[in-house]
């Protein structure tokens, strides 16, 4: 696992923000996990974050499995986790499967 720090404030809130790009390296199987702060911050009755670790864990645990499994589980794991009740921030998040191309494979 890779994570990219790069980036900067959250989007469209400071309108004269600044923000850094990164690169890395994608190959054919890659998995490309992009959440929002509602997933590794979803806090539980005392107030304990569900923390970017436990996320790691799931991606780890699944990291053979479909794009789409990976997505449940992390979706299912951190509501169970949640204390119960209003959800105090979004939960958005996206897997991303990267595909050997069409060209690649002709090449």
């Amino acid at each position: 696992p890779e994570r990219l720090d790069e980036g900067g404030p959250v989007l469209g809130v400071l309108p004269h923000a600044r923000y850094s790009g990164g690169a890395v390296q994608i190959s054919a199987g890659d998995t490309l996990i992009v959440y929002s702060d509602g997933i590794n911050e979803a806090e539980d009755l005392q107030q304990a974050q569900f923390g970017d670790d436990r996320v790691l864990q799931i991606v780890t645990e699944t990291s053979t499995h479909p794009p789409q499994e990976i997505c449940e589980r992390i979706m299912s794991q951190v509501a169970g986790f949640a204390a119960p009740g209003m959800i105090q921030d979004d939960r958005t998040l996206m897997v991303v499967r990267f595909l050997k191309s069409r060209a690649a494979m002709t090449a």
